[in-house]
C-alpha cells in the first residue's frame, strides 16, 4: 500500500471535466468526513485526474490498495486497514462484480458500516447482488456515480438489494444524501439472537431448570442487544471436553450467532470465526496457600541454604570414614594417628575456632580444613541471623510458580482440560507444574486437599477482586488462600462470532461504549455483594501488611534453640564415649 500525498500540479494536468469533479467533490464532502484518509481502488495504475482534482478540493489524503495483489495475512483479526472510507473507480462492471463478491480467506474485503463511493464510466444496475449484499450484510453505505460521461450524471444510493433510490445531477444540483438505517438491525427486531454458553461461573450462571438467570456476560449481552429478542443455548459441562471449544464448534456450524464464555485461549482460533473487540481481560493463575508459619522444630534450619545442607552432608560422609578410621587405628595402638581424629571430630562440632592444631600430619591437613571450614559456616550464619530468626515470624511464603516447585506444591481442578492450558504459558516452571496436576472428582475432594496446605488450584482473575471457579469453596478454604501475583497466562475477554458476521461492528461499537461506562467495576462490586461473595476480597489481601513486624522473644520461639543445645550434647556424649573407648584399649 502506498499513501499519496495529493499536490495539484496545475501546469501538468490535462483539461478535464469539471462537472464530474465537481459532482465526485460534493459527494465525497457529504460521504466521507473531511480530511480522513479515503482507500483508493481501482484497475487502473494511477488515480484519475478528476480524482486528483476532487480529493484536492476536499483537503482528503489518499491510500491506494490493489485488491488483486492485497494478501491480508492479519484479515482474520479483523484489523482496521486505517481509512475511513473507500472510493471505487473503474469502467470493468465484471471487476466491481468479483471485488464485492463475499471475500474468501486471506482475501481483501471491504470493512463493515464504512461508506463506498463507486465511480463507474458506464451504466450499470448496482441494486443488484453482489452490491446490495454490502449494505444487507455489512451494514455499509454505498453511493454510485455513472453515466457521468452522458448528458445526465445519475447518482444512485443503494439502500438494500433490488432497491435503491437514483437521481440526476444536472435536475438537482443541490442534492443531500440520507443514508438509510442498517437493514440488518431492523431484521434483529423480527427474528431471535442464539447464544451457545455452558454454566461458567461468573460470566453465566445457570439454575437447576437449564436456564441462564444471571452472571457477568448474561447481563453484558443483554445490554448489546438491547430489545433484539434472545435465546440461550445451554451446553452440558463435563470435565473431559474444552467447553470453550464446544460453544466456538456450535457457532462456527451455524448452530448459533455467537458464543459466550469466551475466554480467548492462546490457541489460535478457527481462521473463518470472527470475534468481537475485547472487553476485558484476564489473569490465569492459581490460589496458592497463604503463608503460614513453619513448624517449631524445623524452623531453625530454614535459612540455611541447601548448598549449605550438602556441605554438611560430605562432612557427615568424612566423618564416617573417620570412624572407620578410628577403628583400624585403634588395632594398631598409633596415639599420633587417633590424637589428631578426636582433634578434628571436636572442631566440627565446637564451633569456630582462630586455628587448628599446630604441625598436623599431611594426611589430616586437609580433613581438619575442611572440619573448620564447616564449622565456621555454621556457627557464624546462625550466630548472625539466629536472633532476628527468633523475634520474626518464619513463614513459608509462595509468590510465584518457581515457590510452587520448591515447596512441592500441587494443583489440580475438575477440569481437566486446565492441565493443557497451564502447559501452553511461556514460563518454564509452568510446564513442570503442568505435570503436578490432579484431576479432582469433585469439589468435596478439592476442599480436603486444601487442608493440607500443600495444594493450589488454577483460577482466572477477573477485573478487580474476582476470583473464578471459587464459589464452592468450603471456610477453610475461603480463610487460608491467596492469589498467586504471577500469571501463567494472560485471555483477552471476547464473544465468538459467525464468519464475517455483519454484526460486528455494531456489537463493537456497543462493547466500547459499555466499558467506557464502568459496567465491569459496577458489575464486579455488585455481583460480589448480590451473590454473598466479599471472602473474595481475602484472596488479594497483603498478609505481610499484618505479620511482617517483630515479636517478643518466648520460650515457644526458642524451643528450636534448645533443640540444638540437646543435639550438641548427645554429639558431645558420643565423642566422649569414643574416648573412654580408646583409654580402655
Amino acid at each position: 500500500m502506498l499513501f499519496l500525498t495529493l499536490i495539484k500540479l496545475s501546469t501538468l494536468l490535462t483539461p478535464i471535466d469539471s462537472k464530474t469533479t465537481e459532482v465526485c467533490a460534493k459527494i465525497v464532502l457529504q460521504v466521507i468526513p473531511r480530511k480522513n484518509a479515503l482507500c483508493y481502488i481501482t484497475d487502473s495504475i494511477y488515480p484519475e485526474e478528476y480524482i486528483r482534482d476532487c480529493l484536492e478540493i476536499v483537503s482528503t489524503p489518499l491510500l491506494m490498495i490493489n485488491p488483486e495483489t492485497y494478501k491480508n495475512d492479519l484479515n482474520y483479526r479483523r484489523i482496521p486497514i486505517g481509512c475511513d472510507g473507500f472510493l471505487v473507480v473503474s469502467n470493468n462492471y465484471t471487476y466491481l462484480e468479483r471485488l464485492f463478491s463475499r471475500p474468501k480467506k486471506d482475501m481483501f474485503e471491504f470493512e463493515a458500516h464504512k461508506r463506498i463511493i463507486i465511480i463507474y464510466h458506464g451504466i450499470g444496475n448496482f441494486s443488484l447482488p453482489p452490491f446490495g449484499d454490502v449494505v444487507q450484510n455489512n451494514g455499509n453505505n454505498l453511493i454510485v456515480i455513472d453515466n457521468f460521461e452522458g448528458s445526465m450524471t445519475r447518482i444512485t444510493s443503494v439502500l438494500d438489494n433490488n432497491v435503491s433510490k437514483v437521481w440526476y445531477y444536472e435536475n438537482n444540483p443541490n442534492f443531500n444524501i440520507e443514508f438509510p438505517p442498517w437493514m440488518p438491525d431492523l431484521s434483529f427486531r423480527n427474528r431471535t439472537f442464539k447464544v451457545a454458553t455452558f454454566n461458567c461461573t461468573p460470566f453465566i450462571y445457570i439454575n437447576s431448570d437449564n436456564e441462564v438467570y444471571d452472571g457477568l456476560e448474561f447481563q453484558f449481552i443483554k445490554l448489546l442487544l438491547r430489545d433484539w429478542p434472545l435465546a440461550f443455548d445451554v451446553y452440558n459441562v463435563t470435565q473431559y471436553m474444552n467447553m470453550y471449544l464446544v460453544v466456538m464448534k456450535a457457532v462456527h456450524h451455524g448452530l448459533d450467532e455467537m458464543s459466550t464464555c469466551s475466554i480467548w485461549q492462546r490457541t489460535t482460533l478457527p481462521s473463518d470465526l470472527d470475534y468481537t473487540h475485547s472487553y476485558s481481560e484476564t489473569c490465569s493463575s492459581f490460589l496458592v496457600p497463604k503463608p503460614h508459619e513453619i513448624p517449631r522444630v524445623w524452623f531453625v534450619y530454614y535459612p540455611v541454604d541447601i548448598s549449605i545442607w550438602i556441605l554438611i552432608g560430605f562432612t557427615m560422609v568424612v566423618i564416617g570414614f573417620l570412624l572407620n578410621l578410628l577403628y583400624t587405628l585403634s588395632n594398631a595402638n598409633d596415639e599420633y594417628y587417633i590424637y589428631y581424629f578426636l582433634q578434628s571430630f571436636r572442631i566440627i562440632w565446637t564451633g569456630s575456632i582462630e586455628q587448628t592444631p599446630r604441625n598436623p600430619h599431611k594426611i589430616l591437613r586437609p580433613i581438619l580444613a575442611l572440619s573448620f571450614l564447616t564449622s565456621l559456616i555454621i556457627s557464624a550464619g546462625y550466630s548472625g541471623g539466629l536472633s532476628s530468626i527468633l523475634t520474626s515470624p518464619q513463614l513459608w511464603d509462595i509468590k510465584s510458580m518457581s515457590d510452587m516447585l520448591r515447596y512441592n506444591i500441587r494443583w489440580g481442578n475438575t477440569k481437566a482440560f486446565v492441565q493443557s492450558d497451564v502447559s501452553l504459558s511461556i514460563y518454564p516452571d509452568a510446564l513442570e507444574l503442568s505435570k503436578r496436576f490432579q484431576l479432582e472428582e469433585d469439589i468435596s475432594v478439592k476442599n480436603q486437599r486444601f487442608l493440607t496446605n500443600r495444594y493450589a488450584m488454577s483460577t482466572d482473575r477477573l477485573a478487580e477482586n474476582y476470583a473464578t471457579d471459587t464459589e464452592t469453596f468450603d471456610d477453610f478454604a475461603k480463610m487460608h488462600l491467596k492469589i498467586l501475583p504471577q500469571c501463567f497466562m494472560r485471555n483477552a475477554l471476547v464473544y465468538v462470532l459467525t464468519p464475517n458476521s455483519p454484526y460486528k461492528n455494531v456489537l463493537n461499537k456497543r462493547v466500547l461504549e459499555i466499558v467506557e461506562h464502568g459496567f465491569l467495576h459496577h458489575w464486579t462490586n455488585n455481583v460480589i455483594i448480590r451473590h454473598n461473595l466479599s471472602y473474595m476480597y481475602r484472596f488479594f489481601e497483603n498478609t505481610f501488611d499484618s505479620v511482617g513486624h517483630h515479636v517478643p522473644l518466648n520460650l515457644t520461639k526458642i524451643q528450636g534453640v534448645f533443640y540444638l543445645l540437646f543435639f550438641g550434647f548427645f554429639l558431645s556424649f558420643v565423642v566422649f564415649l569414643c574416648e573412654i573407648y580408646r583409654e580402655k584399649i
